[in-house]
């Protein structure tokens, strides 16, 4: 996106990058030529029209951001895309929003079956060390831990969704049972 957007920005004369539009790409042993330009502007040439007076930048911006998250792969916790994230948690603590990041990706540093599949500080088991049952993953802690039902309970967590949907109170469900670091 960065490179068509500069790449439309080197078309304008008076740019001072223009002149590399203009440099005849070398061949490089048998490879067909390439250069930055030759693949941004095949980029741009797929962007359709702007309209109602949109900048160029902004509509490649819209365009290119549309294009990923309609091609996205679902999310791993949910097996479908996931919601589009609560405005609540704009009024969460920087900290408590990458802690929900984290746990919506199930690469959070404080689950045990993270530590072990990436072997941080030696971790043997990925077992939660709450029940010593199941491994400790997102769905474990908000959905399935026995010693978190009635945290559970009090802040209404029933759904891996609840990650995107319901911020604030998977935060509050959190602070009760999970020290944030």
């Amino acid at each position: 996106m960065i490179g068509a957007q500069f790449y439309t920005n080197t078309l304008d004369i008076s740019h001072p990058c223009h002149y590399t539009l203009q440099d005849p790409t070398r061949h490089r042993l048998k490879t067909p030529p390439s250069s930055p330009a030759l693949y941004y502007s095949n980029i741009f040439r797929t962007i359709p029209p702007t309209t109602n007076n949109t900048p160029l930048i902004k509509h490649i911006h819209t365009i290119i951001t549309r294009n990923y998250l309609n091609t996205r792969q679902p999310n791993h916790l949910l097996n479908e895309q996931p919601p589009d994230i609560a405005n609540t948690q704009n009024t969460l603590p920087r900290k408590i929003q990458i802690t929900l990041s984290r746990l919506r990706s199930g690469h959070h540093p404080n689950l045990q079956a993270y530590k072990h599949r990436f072997n941080i500080q030696n971790t043997l088991s990925p077992i939660c060390q709450r029940c010593m049952q199941e491994p400790d993953t997102t769905e474990h802690l908000l959905l399935n831990c026995p010693t978190l039902t009635h945290h559970r309970t009090l802040h209404h967590i029933s759904s891996l969704r609840d990650l995107w949907l319901r911020p604030a109170a998977v935060a509050e469900f959190l602070k009760a049972v999970w020290p944030f670091q």
